[in-house]
Order: C-alpha cells, then sequence, then structure tokens
C-alpha cells in the first residue's frame, strides 16, 4: 500500500503535463527560464525539459505525443513555473 500515493502521485503528473508544447522530438525547448535551468539536475539533457500551457516545466520520461513527463520542481520541492 504505500507505493499507491508515490504512483498516484506520479500519474497526474504525467497527466498535468500532457498538453505541453509541441516541438519536433529531441530539438531543446525555446525560451528556458533560468529557474528552469537552475532546477534541472546536471545528469538531465536540456533536450527532455517539457513545458505545459500554465508555463510549467517537466522533464519527458518517454516519447510520447503530446509530451508527457514529471514535474520538474526547485530544491524546496515546488514545481518551476514561468509565472
Amino acid at each position: 500500500m504505500p507505493l499507491i500515493k508515490p504512483l498516484a502521485t506520479l500519474g497526474l503528473a504525467a497527466f498535468a503535463l500532457a498538453a505541453c508544447e509541441a516541438r519536433p522530438a529531441d530539438a531543446p525547448l525555446a525560451n528556458v527560464s533560468a529557474r528552469a535551468l537552475e532546477a534541472l539536475p546536471s545528469a538531465i539533457p536540456q533536450a527532455l525539459l517539457i513545458r505545459n500551457a500554465e508555463g510549467c516545466y517537466g522533464v519527458e520520461i518517454e516519447k510520447t505525443t503530446p509530451r508527457t513527463g514529471v514535474p520538474l520542481v526547485d530544491r524546496d520541492g515546488n514545481q518551476v513555473c514561468d509565472a
């Protein structure tokens, strides 16, 4: 039972980021905020960044159309958004 909450959260995160900007596969996201770049772990390529219609960033975890992923969070655990 302890895995249900994390799995549900992951599912909601993927759903929340489903409406990300369309761009060609492996093309880097344009106009990435400094906050997003700072929060992106060094091992994650910038080409995996996605942004939804609300300006919130995520990290693509699988190639889907539309692109989906998990939220990008800062060191305090807050999702990184432009607004």
